[in-house]
C-alpha cells in the first residue's frame, strides 16, 4: 500500500462497479472498491483525490483530550459549558447559571462513564421527542431506538427491522442538527438508498437539511 499522510481503509465489495471514497468523522479515509480492482489502481484513485482529502481533513475540528473533571468545558446541545458535579440519589443533567450540572451517585468513581451514561439518556430524550413529532407526519414507525458510539456516521436505519441507531456524539450538536439526523434515518423507512427521491423527500420535510448537515461538523468530536 502506497504510504499516505493520513489513514486509509480499503474495503472490497463484490458487485460494486465503481470506487467510492469518503472521510469518517474520526478523520479516516474510507474507500470502497470492487473486489477485482487492482491495489495500484485503488492507490492511484486515492492519490488523485489527495488535494480534496487534505482540504477536508484540515477543516475537521481536532479531537480534544477530556479528563471529565469539574470545570472542564464540554459541548452540550450546541453550546459549550463548564461541567459541575453534584452528589445525589437520582442521576440528572441540567443547565444552571451557564454551567452543565451533573448529579451523580455518591458511590460513583468512574466519572467518564457516568458522564457518558448521562449524555446517552439526554440524547435519547431529545431523539424520542423528534421521533414522536416526525414519525406520524412521515407515515412511518420505527421499531426500536439505540444510542451508541458510531465512528463513521451519525446514524443508521435497519430497513428490514425498523431499528434506528444514533451516534452518542450527537449530544454535542444543536437540536436542529439532531432533528435533521432523526428525519434522515426515518426517511430511510420510505426510501432505502440515497436516491433522488430520498433527497427530494428530505427537502420536503426539512428544506434546510443540507445546511443542518454541514453544521454537524462545526463541533469537536467527543464520543468516538
Amino acid at each position: 500500500m502506497e504510504p499516505f499522510a493520513y489513514a486509509v481503509t480499503i474495503t472490497r465489495k463484490r458487485g460494486l462497479r465503481a470506487i467510492y471514497l469518503r472521510i469518517s468523522r474520526t478523520g479516516r479515509v474510507l474507500v470502497s472498491a470492487p473486489s477485482a480492482m487492482a491495489l495500484k489502481e485503488v492507490e492511484r484513485f486515492v492519490a488523485s483525490k489527495d488535494g480534496w482529502i487534505r482540504e477536508k481533513l484540515a477543516k475537521m475540528p481536532a479531537v480534544p483530550c477530556y479528563t471529565y473533571d469539574s470545570g472542564e468545558k464540554h459541548f452540550f446541545l450546541g453550546r459549550e459549558y463548564p461541567i459541575v458535579y453534584e452528589r445525589g440519589p437520582v442521576s440528572s443533567v441540567s443547565v444552571r447559571e451557564r454551567k452543565l450540572c451533573l448529579t451523580i451517585s455518591p458511590r460513583t468513581k468512574d466519572r467518564p462513564r457516568a458522564y457518558r451514561n448521562l449524555m446517552k439518556e439526554e440524547l435519547r430524550k431529545v431523539i424520542e421527542t423528534y421521533i414522536e413529532i416526525w414519525a406520524p407526519r412521515m407515515g412511518v414507525q420505527p421499531s426500536s431506538l439505540t444510542i451508541r458510539i458510531l465512528k463513521s456516521r451519525w446514524g443508521s436505519c435497519n430497513v428490514r427491522t425498523g431499528e434506528l441507531s444514533f451516534a452518542l456524539d450527537l449530544i454535542t450538536k444543536p437540536e436542529a442538527c439532531i432533528e435533521s439526523v432523526v428525519v434522515h434515518e426515518l426517511n430511510h423507512l420510505l426510501e432505502t438508498g440515497h436516491t433522488r427521491r430520498f433527497h427530494a423527500l428530505m427537502a420536503r420535510w426539512l428544506p434546510d437539511y443540507k445546511e443542518r448537515t454541514k453544521k454537524l461538523y462545526d463541533y469537536p468530536r467527543e464520543f468516538i
